[in-house]
């Protein structure tokens, strides 16, 4: 498994949350009407794939009715999709969330951008094994729910994220690395230049990541 972060901006988090919670809860309703029950239960895997596997008719069925309950929420569509009772529906965020997404300036060939990294189970161990406590969730450190799982979004603590991340990216500096090792030092310096992003503007506190399994 895993884990996709993506980085938005958004100067009133509160309030665009509860337009886009308020625009879901009708998109349920109005799938329960046209389709029944969902058959899996919320949010389950295989109701995401089979809204997903609707063919093209019964999507125009509910493409224009989500369409105009969009625009009364002030969901754009921005390539992002949100999940429902059935799965998952192409329908984005509210229109005041901008998605951070650029080529990195010190590494524009490599995977991790401006606004997205990546990492796999085994994922920042590899150039860090013997400081596990630099690990990714350990630069951010990302809350939990009740059952210990990270939050889909939150704001870091951005100075405190920038201090962790250069203590990484010293301690590989300037030592003989891997293919591998180096790729991840890279990745590092791309996780910094993300944070020096959302701190060199006048509002940083208007800079979240998103967690995306």
């Amino acid at each position: 498994m895993g884990l996709d972060v993506t980085m938005f901006r958004c100067p009133n988090r509160k309030e665009s949350k509860v337009a886009e919670r308020a625009f879901t809860k009708e998109v349920n309703k109005l799938l329960k009407e046209t389709f029944g029950p969902p058959k899996y239960g919320p949010n389950s895997i295989a109701d995401m794939k089979e809204i997903v596997n609707l063919t093209t008719e019964q999507w125009e069925t509910v493409a224009g009715p989500i369409g105009r309950l969009a625009q009364t929420f002030g969901i754009v569509d921005d390539g992002a999709y949100r999940c429902t009772d059935y799965g998952m529906i192409p329908k984005g965020s509210h229109k005041t969330v901008s998605w951070v997404s650029d080529e990195s300036k010190l590494h524009p060939k490599h995977m991790y951008r401006l606004g997205y990294f990546r990492v796999d189970n085994y994922g920042f161990h590899l150039a860090n094994k013997k400081n596990p406590g630099y690990q990714l969730t350990e630069i951010f450190r990302p809350p939990v729910n009740s059952k210990g799982d990270f939050l889909t979004e939150f704001r870091p603590n951005w100075k405190a994220a920038l201090t962790r991340v250069n203590k990484v990216i010293d301690l590989w500096s300037g030592k003989p690395k891997s293919e591998d090792q180096q790729w991840w030092l890279e990745a590092f310096e791309i996780v910094r230049e993300n944070v020096q992003h959302a701190l060199a503007s006048k509002k940083p506190t208007e800079f979240y990541l998103a967690w995306n399994y």
